[in-house]
């Protein structure tokens, strides 16, 4: 049996249960590891503090006082670590605030798993590099 390399470690930041379980199989089913699901921007910090994943999926409304933009703030300048926002926020004030984010990349909900895939793909490629023309793309089909 071939070796494989140690999967990449994903920390998902979702306050919907069914989305993150969803989320869950997907990256189970794709090959990666989650190394845990937050549903709040503080539990997030906690987690990431304790654990470094090698990648952030974050939804923009959160449980708790922060959202996930300020938490994928602190998660960046703490830990330098690459941030991928998955929301179905499309206001003009939160696309503002995600443009600004130095995130990664942002998909809106649904997302199409193999453009999620994609995305993913290339954060772990090259982990730092942002993607800025994602902030101003339509939302994705639906989940297929």
């Amino acid at each position: 049996m071939p070796s494989r390399s140690p999967a990449a470690r994903i920390l998902i930041v979702e306050d919907d249960a069914t989305i993150a379980l969803g989320l869950r199989m997907l990256f189970y089913h794709w090959g990666y590891d989650v190394i845990a699901v937050a549903a709040s921007g503080e539990h997030a910090l906690v987690l990431a503090a304790a654990e470094p994943p090698d990648l952030v999926l974050m939804d923009v409304r959160l449980q708790g006082r922060m959202d996930g933009i300020e938490t994928a703030s602190v998660l960046r300048f703490q830990h330098q670590m690459p941030v991928l926002f998955l929301t179905a926020q499309t206001d003009p004030r939160t696309l503002d605030r995600l443009a600004a984010s130095e995130a990664g990349g942002v998909l809106f909900k649904p997302v199409v798993p193999e453009r999620l895939r994609a995305m993913v793909r290339q954060l772990l490629a090259e982990p730092m590099v942002a993607v800025t023309a994602a902030a101003t793309e339509q939302p994705d089909q639906s989940l297929q």
